[in-house]
């Protein structure tokens, strides 16, 4: 039951602080006293809300089975791939699999004439483990939101010292090789915290979560680069209603396209 609460309060933190575009101050005092409440009752890495899967193949995770039947229709992505190569993280091996000459090749978005060929390129590294579990509600996630918040509210030494602690439980993942030198040097202090590197980290730490599209659309961090040929003139800002549900539902909302901006999703 602890741990239950632990994650509603994590959700709570989370939700709130959806709303930094609506209200920035706000948004993160109300984010933060969720957060302290998470703390109090012993949020860690231990008490991470998983998804557990089995290794039958009625039992295995979402991207195994994914990856087993649609091969190629999902690949890693160029952007990720290269920051994380000329970091040195240590994730990456983890996150995904390299190809039969041990590199690492990440598909440039919108692909492109230069693009590589799709079956050649690194896939998602829990495709290889089907008893793999996914992190659903996290330490880490709770932590680099109080970071987040407290950098909003102008507390840049509490903001660096809550950063410091979710990139310490993101690099402690089972699987990840010596970490030192990579928390060497991204670790930062009240003179160095900076929201660019704050959101960074959190995008690697809840890989493969859609949380961090709710990030992008909030801060328009990690900078992103167009996708070739693009011809939206924005990011995608929402999903379209599904026409079954538009058919069925009379309240559900009309939207049709995906550059359409929730209501917390201001200019």
């Amino acid at each position: 039951l602890n741990k239950w609460l632990i994650t509603a309060h994590t959700l709570k933190a989370r939700y709130h602080n959806h709303l930094s575009k609506r209200d920035a101050a706000g948004s993160a005092q109300n984010a933060l006293a969720s957060v302290q409440k998470a703390l109090e009752l012993g949020a860690s890495p231990a008490t991470d809300a998983m998804a557990i899967f089995g290794a039958g193949d009625t039992e295995a995770n979402i991207w195994y089975q994914f990856i087993a039947n649609r091969f190629g229709y999902i690949t890693m992505g160029k952007y990720l791939v290269d920051t994380m190569l000329a970091a040195a993280d240590p994730r990456l091996e983890l996150y995904a699999l390299p190809d039969e000459n041990g590199d690492y090749i990440g598909y440039p978005a919108g692909g492109g004439e230069d693009a590589p060929d799709p079956f050649a390129i690194s896939i998602i590294g829990y495709a290889d483990h089907p008893d793999a579990s996914l992190p659903l509600v996290t330490y880490r996630e709770l932590k680099f939101i109080e970071a987040e918040c407290h950098w909003r509210l102008g507390n840049r030494e509490e903001a660096a010292n809550a950063y410091n602690d979710a990139l310490a439980a993101a690099l402690s993942l089972p699987g990840i090789g010596d970490t030192q030198e990579y928390l060497d040097a991204w670790t930062r202090d009240v003179d160095s915290i900076t929201l660019e590197d704050l959101m960074y980290q959190k995008y690697l730490a809840l890989f493969a979560q859609f949380e961090v599209w709710t990030d992008y659309r909030r801060t328009g961090l990690p900078e992103l680069q167009p996708a070739a040929g693009r011809t939206l003139n924005d990011f995608p800002r929402s999903m379209p209603t599904a026409q079954s549900e538009r058919i069925r539902n009379a309240s559900a909302p009309k939207r049709t396209g995906v550059t359409t901006r929730l209501w917390w999703d201001v200019n």
